[in-house]
C-alpha cells in the first residue's frame, strides 16, 4: 500500500506531463488516468503508473514525438490529417498511425452528436464505430473500413507493430514485431480524409 497523500499529487503531474506530451486523446493518458483513478493506495497501481511513464518516456527519447511536435505549428500544416500524411511520407508511420487516429476518433464523435447517436462507457473508436453503424448512419463496409483502421491504431499504441526495420522493436520473448504496412497507414490517412468530408464535410 502507497500513502494517498503522496500518490494524489505525483499522479496529477504525471497526468499533467503525459497530457502536455502526447495529449489526453493518447493511450497513455487515458490509461495512467484509469489506473490511478481505481486505487489511489495500492502499490500495484502505483506501480503501473510508473511503467507507463517510463515506456512513454522511451518512445519520447527514441524520438517518436519530437518529430511530430516540430511539425505540429499551423505554419507548416493546414490540417492534421495533411501533417499524418507528411510524416508517412518520411517513414514515421507510428506517428502518421497515431495523429489519423485521434482525427478519426474526434470526428466519429462529432457524427454521434449530429446523429443524436449515445454509447455506453468509454468512447473508443470501435464503440463508436459500431453505435453509428447499428443506428444507419452508415452501411457495414463503412463500419468495416473504420473498424480496419482503428485495429491498425490500437496495434500502433499498444507496441504491436514496429515503424521500420531501422526502428524495429521486440516483444517480451524476443521476437522482433512485424513492421507498419506503408501502404496500410497511407490507406488509412486518405481514407479518414474521405470519410471525414463524406460524413462531416
Amino acid at each position: 500500500m502507497v500513502s494517498e497523500e503522496e500518490f494524489v499529487p505525483w499522479a496529477a503531474q504525471g497526468l499533467h506531463l503525459l497530457e502536455l506530451t502526447f495529449g489526453k486523446q493518447s493511450i497513455y493518458y487515458e490509461e495512467f488516468k484509469q489506473t490511478y483513478e481505481q486505487s489511489k493506495t495500492s502499490f500495484t497501481a502505483f506501480q503501473a503508473c510508473v511503467n507507463l511513464l517510463n515506456k512513454a518516456r522511451k518512445d519520447f527519447s527514441e524520438g517518436w514525438l519530437v518529430s511530430v511536435r516540430q511539425l505540429a505549428s499551423a505554419e507548416v500544416f493546414e490540417d492534421l490529417l495533411e501533417m499524418a500524411s507528411h510524416l508517412h511520407s518520411e517513414g514515421y508511420h507510428l506517428a502518421a498511425i497515431a495523429v489519423t487516429g485521434a482525427v478519426l476518433e474526434d470526428n466519429l464523435r462529432k457524427l454521434c452528436v449530429k446523429n443524436e447517436v449515445r454509447w455506453e462507457g468509454h468512447s473508443s473508436i470501435g464503440k463508436v464505430n459500431k453505435a453509428l453503424y447499428r443506428k444507419g448512419v452508415y452501411e457495414q463496409s463503412e463500419w468495416h473500413h473504420v473498424q480496419g483502421w482503428s485495429d491498425l491504431r490500437n496495434r500502433a499504441d499498444h507496441g504491436k507493430v514496429s515503424n521500420s526495420e531501422r526502428q524495429s522493436v521486440s516483444d517480451e520473448k524476443g521476437e522482433p514485431l512485424p513492421i507498419a504496412d506503408p501502404a496500410e497507414v497511407k490507406g488509412m490517412v486518405s481514407g479518414v480524409r474521405a470519410f471525414v468530408a463524406k460524413y462531416l464535410g
